[in-house]
């Protein structure tokens, strides 16, 4: 599985390790994310997330 982490110095600063991320797959981190490219993703993957949370 790929794992993007976007934003990764805001959720871990250097004190934190992503070890238990790169058990579950390919683990790519980017510490800064543009805003812009944010909310496109936001616009892309919500509706993604609200139907895998959504009960049958």
């Amino acid at each position: 599985m790929k794992i993007v982490v976007l934003d990764g110095h805001t959720l871990n600063p250097g004190d934190l390790s992503w070890n238990g991320l790169q058990q579950l797959g390919d683990v790519m981190v980017y510490d800064r994310t543009a805003t812009v490219l944010m909310t496109s993703l936001k616009i892309l993957v919500m509706p993604i997330l609200f139907s895998l949370t959504k009960p049958p």
